[in-house]
């Protein structure tokens, strides 16, 4: 397996002594607190490196989950009742 290059990424979080390559527009569309961070004129907004403090993380992972898993759900709930409405019609 190839070894990624960070490269491609355009911002860096570092946890603690982690670094996580990352593309700022992925993690803005999946977290509104990347949002706020990358739209407006946060400090952060255009550094290469974002250090995350971990008890912060938590807070975030929290959150990206909860709408992931929201909207796997709406997607799923979505699919049902098109296929039962097309069933039934």
């Amino acid at each position: 397996m190839a070894q990624k290059t960070t490269a491609s990424y355009d911002v860096i979080l570092k946890v603690g002594d982690a670094n996580f390559p990352c593309h700022r527009r992925i993690l803005a569309e999946y977290s509104p607190y990347f949002e706020a961070m990358f739209g407006n004129n946060f400090i952060e907004k255009d550094k290469t490196t974002i250090e995350i403090q971990a008890r912060r993380l938590a807070f975030i992972v929290y959150h990206v989950l909860c709408d992931v898993f929201m909207s796997y759900v709406v997607r799923l709930i979505s699919s049902v009742c098109i296929k039962l409405l097309y069933h039934f019609t």
